[in-house]
């Protein structure tokens, strides 16, 4: 399997477990831009359904992205290190 396909499932994984995990580390890219996209005269249940439904539908391929992208960075540095101590 690639290397982006492990990550984008890990990405998955980890944003799965956000919704049941009893910390905010899972979620936190999500939790981060919603902090960003938050005004003080606008909470989210004054939002109308299809904005709310579009809202939390971005906010979750943003953290799937977030952590696939994290998991990738460590796959390709990981095997960086592989091929270098293979090489020496």
């Amino acid at each position: 399997m690639s290397r982006g396909f492990v990550a984008a499932i890990i990405g998955v994984l980890i944003t799965i477990g956000a919704w049941f995990a009893p910390w905010k580390l899972p979620g936190l890219p999500a939790i981060v831009a919603l902090h960003l996209l938050s005004s003080a005269d606008t909470s989210y249940g004054d939002l109308a359904a299809s904005v709310r439904v579009a809202l939390v539908t971005g906010l979750i391929a943003l953290n799937v992205t977030s952590w696939a992208l994290v998991v990738y960075a460590c796959l390709w540095l990981t095997s960086g290190m592989r091929s270098r101590r293979a090489a020496a």
